[in-house]
């Protein structure tokens, strides 16, 4: 599988789950929001949180974009995709830029099935733990 990534340091793509940065918040389910393509949005104003967090697909590709509010707060994005919408895994780890204010991400993947589920785990630099909405890709 190739990735690819912008506004990052590293990016490991991996289809496992890695227990160090787990936590029982891996296992809520957030609203689910179909998309096609549409954006959704997390936050209640004090913590880092994705703002804006859509997708477009051309020539067998799936684009991810995102957007972080206070970004410079922000530790790690975990990619997770689904086949169900119930049972995610890891598909990538993004690094934040630690750049002051709003940061656009973007992740990049190739279409191979008919429908998967997207969502975004977001590490603060303080540990704690939010989820994106759900976004709906039929490839």
């Amino acid at each position: 599988m190739k990735s690819t990534i912008t506004n990052c340091f590293i990016l490991y793509t991996l289809s496992l789950t890695l227990p160090f940065i787990s936590s029982a918040a891996q296992h809520e389910l957030p609203s689910f929001a179909t998309a096609s393509p549409s954006s959704s949005t997390a936050g209640d104003g004090q913590s880092p949180a994705i703002v804006q967090f859509t997708y477009s697909k051309k020539d067998k590709k799936i684009t991810l974009n995102w957007v972080a509010d206070k970004n410079q707060n922000m530790n790690m994005f975990e990619i997770e995709k689904s086949s169900d919408g119930k049972d995610f895994k890891m598909a990538a780890l993004v690094f934040g830029t630690e750049k002051t204010g709003d940061e656009n991400y973007k992740f990049f993947e190739k279409a191979v099935s008919k429908k998967v589920y997207y969502r975004i785990k977001m590490v603060g630099k303080d540990n704690t733990v939010r989820y994106s909405q759900v976004l709906i890709a039929n490839r």
